[in-house]
């Protein structure tokens, strides 16, 4: 009862600004975040008695204990804000959608006096100019190579190298004009540079047309060679021309969005259609839909998808209007730097094309479905029955301990909700209070770094802790527990030898059969907590290793340190090598080489 007063307290007091709210459960876990234009009305509307009978926001409201909020300057701004806590905090009770790659495009270095095409996954505005998305990624890697067997760009990578004697073997073989030793000029390398845009913005007629007319030049001026190699690029171009199709008449960039449903998860399918062709197209899979209307739901889509760094077309079109429009609208042209229209087909090719995309959204959701979302509720049963726990494990910490040595000992934790991994919430340590090797001290440190920690935060406790290790392992993770007045949170151990399972208050270990799923499922969280931990060291060892005793010259910074142990192939090299040998490197100066020398032999100066 008091705590019910505390929270009508809270509501009570709650400005009438924009901004961002979230809930919390009795332990403190978020489990909403959401935005509005007034904090107060926004929140009040979910404890009035009258309010919209939802059974999702229902069983929202038995669960709000506690409400906190931040006030920001503008409903863009409590937008922006609400993503960004959505994408850290993933509540149980917000739609979140399953997608945090980065796509492949193709990219134009046209900030640098003879560009290249590279590949890249995050689209900066450097000046470069990016083509895609491409997906799958072998239909990028296929136009990157048909590309190069069409126009010789360069290949190698950074700026072109200098005091080059003759070309590489790219030019040798005819995939390569050489201007690393001037055997193309600017003019001429920008030229092809156009050439390879206009192929790449499908426009494949006007380039065919282009080419035709410099090879009928070339001929008539006798330049017979160039005019065969203009020849082989119109062949390969048309070769091309056979296997691509206009997808639309419009030759915009366009994203196309539509969904599919089914109780409680839905599948979002997008297609990417740049210059009248599709590029790609990505399945994208949400939970806790159940009661969700189809444009709130559509609004959630376009925060969620266009939040990351992904390029927004000046075009959107999608199933049905999202709720707040207006908001998104104006959104998303801020984040493109231009106006985007968002806005729903209602005949003709892009309905066409909207129809196909719920199409394919319904054959993948009943995929997903099959493989993951029905499958998951009843293999957590399975692991709560074997483990004789009292409630269903939906969150699972486990931890390891990587220990190679008496140095650079780590430990990890990994999160896994729902049978799935929350990278975003796994945690590494570093190992302090241990001296030697101590397995088990170590594995005590970090439960009872990351408990003490979860407890002052008032954060979420997981439903079970595995351990990685046997029961010496599991009785220090216990016994920590167990100060830190956290017995109720069951723990286990897994041995990796004989993959036992070692239960607090069992004098024998569980031997579950190779192909229980319970079992299978543990060996994925515990080995994922390996690997976490063993990549963490291999991190540590790695800067350890490069730093050196180049850190103590003055003047010497990571970017010359990088080019001397490069050049001289490591400390001894550089050791041996005189003031001459060390100015040779472009970028080290005579000041520099003469600190360098003096470091490793005095004030002895050898040429």
């Amino acid at each position: 009862m008091r705590k019910d007063q505390d929270l009508k307290g809270k509501i009570a007091k709650l400005p009438d600004l924009p901004g961002v709210y979230l809930m919390k459960d009795a332990h403190g876990e978020i489990i909403y975040c959401g935005k509005a234009i007034s904090l107060k009305k926004r929140v009040s509307s979910y404890f009035r008695s009258a309010a919209d009978p939802n059974p999702r926001r229902g069983l929202l409201v038995t669960q709000i204990r506690d409400i906190e909020f931040i006030v920001t300057g503008s409903e863009l701004e409590a937008l922006i804000l609400e993503s960004n806590l959505i994408k850290k905090h993933r509540p149980r009770f917000n739609v979140l959608l399953r997608d945090d790659k980065h796509y492949p495009h193709l990219c134009i270095t046209l900030n640098e006096p003879f560009p290249k095409l590279k590949v890249v996954r995050r689209v900066k505005k450097d000046g470069s100019v990016c083509f895609g998305p491409y997906i799958p990624a072998n239909a990028m890697r296929q136009t990157l190579r048909v590309i190069h067997q069409i126009f010789p760009l360069r290949r190698c990578t950074g700026p072109l190298p200098r005091n080059r004697q003759r070309p590489c073997l790219n030019h040798q073989i005819g995939l390569c004009r050489a201007p690393c030793v001037g055997l193309i000029s600017q003019d001429e390398y920008q030229g092809l540079i156009r050439e390879v845009i206009l192929f790449l913005k499908g426009k494949k007629e006007d380039l065919v047309r282009v080419l035709k007319t410099k090879m009928g030049e070339a001929a008539d001026e006798h330049r017979y060679e160039e005019a065969a190699r203009l020849r082989d690029q119109v062949l390969a171009i048309e070769n091309c021309l056979e296997k691509q199709h206009v997808f639309t008449r419009s030759f915009e960039d366009q994203d196309y969005l539509a969904f599919a449903r089914h109780e409680d998860r839905a599948c979002v399918q997008v297609f990417f259609i740049r210059f009248g062709r599709m590029t790609g197209r990505k399945a994208l899979q949400l939970s806790g839909v159940r009661d969700v209307p189809d444009d709130e739901l559509m609004a959630d889509i376009l925060e969620q998808f266009y939040d990351a760094d992904k390029p927004v077309p000046p075009d959107i079109l999608v199933e049905v209007p999202p709720k707040g429009a207006a908001l998104l609208h104006k959104w998303l042209s801020c984040k493109r730097g231009s106006k985007v229209r968002i806005h729903t087909p209602q005949r003709g090719d892009k309905k066409r094309i909207i129809l196909m995309a719920k199409r394919n959204a319904a054959l993948d959701l009943k995929t997903a479905k099959a493989d993951q979302g029905i499958l998951c509720q009843d293999l957590l049963k399975e692991v709560q029955h074997d483990l004789h726990l009292s409630h269903l494990p939906r969150r699972i910490e486990g931890f390891d301990i990587s220990n190679l040595g008496p140095t650079e000992a780590v430990g990890s934790m990994v999160f896994w909700n729902d049978a799935m991994p929350v990278k975003s919430r796994y945690r590494r340590f570093t190992i302090k209070g241990i001296r030697g090797i101590d397995d088990y001290g170590m594995m005590a440190e970090v439960i009872r770094r990351r408990y003490t920690r979860l407890r002052e935060e008032k954060g979420g406790m997981p439903d079970l802790i595995l351990i990685d290790g046997g029961k010496g392992h599991l009785q220090a993770g216990l016994h920590v527990l167990s100060e830190l007045g956290l017995r109720e949170i069951p723990a286990i151990g897994l041995a990796k030898r004989e993959e036992l399972i070692y239960l607090p208050g069992m004098d024998a270990p569980l031997d579950l059969p190779a192909r229980s799923p319970t079992l299978r499922l543990l060996q994925k969280i515990r080995d994922e907590a390996h690997r976490f931990a063993i990549s963490f060291q291999r991190q540590r060892r790695t800067k350890r290793a490069f730093s050196s005793a180049l850190d103590k010259i003055p003047g010497v910074g990571a970017k010359r340190k990088t080019m001397l142990l490069k050049h001289f192939s490591g400390v001894d090299g550089i050791k041996e090598a005189s003031v001459a040998d060390l100015t040779s490197i472009h970028g080290i100066d005579q000041s520099t080489a003469k600190r360098v020398f003096q470091f490793f032999h005095g004030d002895k100066e050898r040429d």
